[in-house]
């Protein structure tokens, strides 16, 4: 292959970058609301900050993975499924935020008719929230389950924690064996700071009615499954401890339980992000400006395009390598082949990298053209033949 270039792709994070003709709204709006259907998008807004030091930006809905930039500088990185938290620091004044976000692929779904776009949310979607400090939920795990028989279980008290039939649960996993059923949930909630008399449980979804308690109290009552949903617990510093949080399930159809991770985080004062403006995709892998030669120099992790060429043997019959464009040290992108998109890596299966049909293939010289979201470097990146799927007649004697 021929010496790689690289083009910088993270310009929309410049503090004065010109965003006016991206898609606007209060909270952001959720990857391929402009019609763009690719795994990639930015988001924009401007903040205020009173005073200098740590604060944690919180998400409420979206994913899958988030860089977040200051003024064009990275500030932080993190997931942002199940209310993602990035930690970052801020001085004091105004300032542009800027999150690029990216997706390894959206759910089937294939029990559901219908819209789907309130279903498997991507990049940044509904209220951003900010608060000072350190990140602060915790995920709710130790959960038990004991299987009722009957809806009108609900009405006859919580079974006592030492009664017969409760075993280990863990979120995500079908207590009803695709079965109609109800039962009962049952955790711990942990312990709070001294002062701390609020905290906040927020269920990203159950499956598919639930009842709330804590300690026994009845909390409320939620319908309706992949519906995320929450609650505020008062008085948890004069509570009797250990504190008990229980739901009872009602499943109504094929597997059930609590199908998402729940959360508890303290009450605290928290500033609304508003005011964003977004824009799908990665821009053009085909544009021909802006390449410099790649050197030695240690890349940032943000968002390049790399380029290279290479040369490949005349096809024929006889003697019929299948090519790959390996996926070596790099993170997360896309791959072009003489404008052609291979599809994205990493790949779900353990494959040595993504096939180039023949007849994308030039006899000579070929282009291929990498956008690596992560930053990492493409030195590794080869194009192999795979042994297993090429053919040589000749060799064979067919």
């Amino acid at each position: 292959m021929t010496p790689w270039q690289v083009k910088q792709a993270s310009q929309a994070a410049a503090a004065g970058y010109d965003d006016s003709r991206w898609k606007q709204g209060k909270d952001p709006l959720q990857m391929g609301a402009d019609g763009d259907t690719t795994a990639d998008a930015w988001y924009r807004t401007a903040i205020d900050i009173d005073s200098a030091g740590m604060y944690t930006l919180r998400t409420s809905g979206g994913g899958d993975r988030a860089t977040l930039f200051v003024d064009g500088t990275i500030a932080g990185a993190g997931l942002i499924n199940d209310n993602g938290e990035i930690p970052f620091t801020l001085s004091k004044g105004k300032h542009v935020l800027a999150v690029f976000t990216a997706h390894d692929g959206r759910s089937k779904f294939y029990g559901v008719t219908g819209v789907m776009d309130s279903i498997d949310n991507k990049g940044l979607f509904g209220q951003v929230l900010l608060h000072s400090g350190k990140p602060s939920l915790h995920v709710l795990t130790g959960w038990r389950f004991l299987k009722a028989g009957k809806k009108e279980d609900v009405t006859q008290g919580i079974p006592s924690p030492e009664a017969t039939g409760w075993t280990g649960y863990a979120c995500g996993k079908d207590a009803f064996n695709g079965k109609e059923g109800y039962g009962w949930f049952q955790t711990i909630l942990p312990g709070t700071e001294p002062g701390i008399s609020q905290v906040l449980l927020n269920f990203k979804s159950v499956d598919e009615n639930a009842v709330i308690f804590v300690n026994g109290k009845l909390l409320g009552r939620h319908e309706g499954w992949n519906q995320p949903f929450s609650f505020v617990v008062d008085h948890m510093d004069t509570m009797v401890r250990p504190i008990t949080l229980t739901l009872f399930i009602e499943n109504y159809d094929g597997g059930g339980g609590i199908d998402q991770p729940v959360f508890c985080d303290k009450v605290q004062s928290y500033l609304p992000v508003t005011g964003w403006r977004m824009q799908d995709g990665m821009g053009d892998p085909a544009a021909q400006n802006g390449w410099t030669p790649l050197g030695n120099d240690k890349l940032a992790a943000v968002p390049c395009f790399f380029r290279t060429r290479f040369t490949a043997p005349a096809y024929n019959k006889g003697h019929h390598p299948i090519w790959r464009v390996t996926n070596k040290g790099l993170g997360h992108g896309s791959v072009w082949v003489n404008g052609h998109n291979l599809g994205r890596y990493p790949e779900k299966v353990p494959i040595n990298g993504l096939y180039i049909p023949e007849c994308w293939l030039n006899t000579g010289m070929n282009e291929l053209v990498i956008y690596e979201e992560d930053g990492k470097s493409p030195a590794d990146v080869t194009i192999e033949a795979e042994e297993a799927a090429s053919r040589d007649d000749e060799v064979q004697g067919s």
